[in-house]
């Protein structure tokens, strides 16, 4: 069963800090770095509203309820900031081992595949002169910082291929000032593209249903 994660209208404001989440290498850690950016995002949604509120900007009703409410969740808020912030340690990574250089090599593989589709090509991804060839080639002729070696290119793709759909429409915002909403429309595209279609010749879609997560 595909798993969903929906945004807030708060919580659609900080996709970068999500888009970091996205980098752990595993399902369970990446949802559990999710709901640690939700803390976050609830952390700084409340302390702004307590600033508006004593500034006289807002009017914030049971306020003393709030202040309590803050004070309840303070502890697990500081565990989930941690969490975060090794989380983010991980992203920056050291030298060529950050999982922000692998997501940019899963977001490469996908874009390759998408562009296959899209062209009607329907490419296979592991085969000689597949998705993974290509994007090896394409790295090495441009000198790109992503991994290069076949097993390194076959590992990250199992590991990203759920949700490389985002973090390619995540990347495209930054050159198109997409809305946040519309950044979501796109990466539903981009997922039920990859969930829908077939290397030429097989039945196998290039992302199961299964292992992809909608963002909504």
């Amino acid at each position: 069963m595909i798993e969903t994660v929906y945004f807030n209208n708060f919580e659609i404001r900080y996709l970068e800090m999500f888009y970091v989440a996205l980098s752990e290498p595993t399902h369970d850690l990446r949802m559990r770095a999710i709901a640690n950016v939700r803390h976050e995002v609830e952390a700084e949604t409340d302390s702004f509203l307590v600033e508006d509120h004593a500034a006289g900007r807002i009017k914030v009703p049971s306020i003393d309820e709030h202040y309590k409410k803050m004070a309840l969740a303070a502890r697990k808020r500081d565990v989930a900031k941690r969490c975060l912030f090794e989380t983010e340690a991980r992203f920056t990574g050291s030298g060529k081992a950050s999982n922000q250089r692998r997501l940019e090599t899963a977001d490469l593989i996908g874009m390759k595949i998408l562009t296959s589709i899209l062209d009607k090509k329907y490419d296979g991804v592991y085969s000689e002169t597949g998705i993974l060839q290509q994007v090896r080639e394409q790295s090495i002729r441009e000198n790109l910082n992503v991994f290069k070696d076949h097993d390194s290119l076959r590992k990250i793709w199992k590991q990203y291929r759920g949700i490389v759909h985002l973090s390619i429409a995540l990347g495209l915002e930054e050159d198109r000032s997409t809305g946040r909403r519309e950044v979501i429309k796109v990466a539903e595209a981009y997922r039920q593209i990859l969930s829908s279609s077939c290397p030429r010749g097989t039945q196998t879609p290039y992302v199961a249903l299964s292992e992809q997560i909608l963002f909504l």
